[in-house]
């Protein structure tokens, strides 16, 4: 049988392979779209030349992308040519798929697995797609993916030096997008993990006070950077996709837009984050279709007016990852990585659900990679198990 004759290759061979892989993909994406400066573009651009110029830091939208702005400001420090910047995120998307093969051999102490997942994460093409566009997706899912190893390279090592360096490495993270704060709820909730033994030891009512302290930060910190948002405005439109109805009229747009009615109660507070919870609770029915639309959408990763060959290669790829990633949650014993990982897509999906998607589906990029990387090991688990039955009826 095929499977049986498969060997492990080397070391020198696997990365020669996704070196190929990764310089193939992105000349196929460079011949086809050359460098996209497209409509957000700008605000990026534009807040960089304002850092260059010492014309004020503090915007309060972009403030919350100030890490990719950063980032640019680098290159653009050198040469204004946008072809650099694209560069430098293609060069972090490599770096961050070799930290990608490296977190996955720390986690499961496997080559082999690790290399799917590398494979896995290039052969779904479309995240390096977004290398190419001036957008923050292609930065922040590089970083995420240098922060998870650098994460639980500290819990292997615990060195100061690899504190710091995670530390700083985390902050950049954080900062690289408003959704940054998924990451910082996960760190957390994977360090309390680490020390409940300790936990248990401390007196209930100052983790009570603790917890609410924690809680009301991370209230005030989330609700700060929704100031610029119209959350409650968007909703009340029945919007799946930001807009989508400022555009002329398609027979498709129908699936990604909810009727709403005048009986909708809208609240007025000052805090955003209030308002969404006050029009939760005031329009439930409308609230949890409009939420599960968005989310379907989100996690299908296609939309009605994308190319029949596009929803069938995002299926192929999708599907499966997501049942072996489900197995991977329901099976495994390793709890930290459950945790970790599962908070980012919970909460990740939670803020798609509560804001919007977006018209090429950017949004689920940053979480594709921890998503091939725990599904590689059931995966990689399946095919020696479908190996050993052969040899079995052999």
């Amino acid at each position: 049988m095929i499977l049986d004759k498969i060997k492990s290759p080397s070391e020198v061979t696997r990365f020669t392979f996704l070196g190929l892989f990764f310089v193939v993909i992105h000349l196929f994406f460079y011949s086809q779209l050359g460098i996209k400066e497209v409509n957000d573009s700008s605000r990026y651009l534009n807040y960089s030349d304002q850092l260059i110029n010492g014309l004020g830091f503090y915007r309060p939208h972009d403030l919350w992308y100030v890490s990719y702005v950063l980032f640019i400001s680098c290159v653009k420090l050198f040469t204004n040519n946008l072809v650099y910047i694209v560069v430098a995120q293609i060069l972090l998307s490599g770096i961050a798929n070799f930290y990608l093969y490296k977190l996955s051999i720390i986690l499961f102490g496997n080559r082999s697995v690790a290399f799917l997942s590398s494979c896995l994460y290039l052969g779904f093409v479309e995240t390096s797609m977004w290398n190419f566009y001036i957008l923050p997706e292609s930065f922040y899912t590089s970083m995420m993916c240098i922060s998870s190893y650098s994460i639980f390279n500290v819990l292997k090592s615990y060195s100061t030096k690899s504190k710091v360096i995670c530390l700083l490495i985390v902050a950049i993270t954080i900062l690289a997008k408003p959704t940054g704060i998924v990451l910082l709820v996960s760190v957390f909730v994977l360090y309390i993990f680490h020390v409940k033994g300790k936990i248990k030891s401390i007196n209930k009512w100052i983790l009570v006070v603790g917890g609410l302290l924690m809680l009301s930060c991370f209230f005030i910190i989330i609700d700060k950077m929704l100031e610029t948002f119209t959350l409650v405005d968007n909703y009340t439109k029945g919007e799946v996709i930001h807009r989508i109805k400022t555009l002329p009229k398609s027979p498709d747009f129908k699936w990604l837009i909810l009727e709403s009615d005048a009986s909708l109660i809208v609240p007025a507070n000052n805090s955003t984050l209030l308002n969404v919870i006050q029009f939760g609770i005031q329009n439930p029915v409308y609230f949890i279709k409009l939420a599960s639309l968005k989310l379907f959408w989100f996690v299908v990763h296609t939309k009605p007016y994308h190319s029949l060959f596009h929803i069938i290669f995002t299926l192929f790829i999708l599907l499966p990852l997501y049942f072996f990633a489900f197995n991977f949650f329901q099976n495994r014993n390793r709890m930290d990585v459950k945790l970790f990982f599962g908070v980012q897509v919970f909460f990740s999906s939670l803020i798609i659900a509560l804001t919007s998607e977006d018209w090429d589906g950017r949004f689920l990029m940053p979480i594709l990679p921890m998503l091939f990387l725990i599904a590689s090991k059931e995966l990689y688990d399946f095919i020696i198990k479908l190996k050993s039955k052969n040899r079995l009826v052999q």
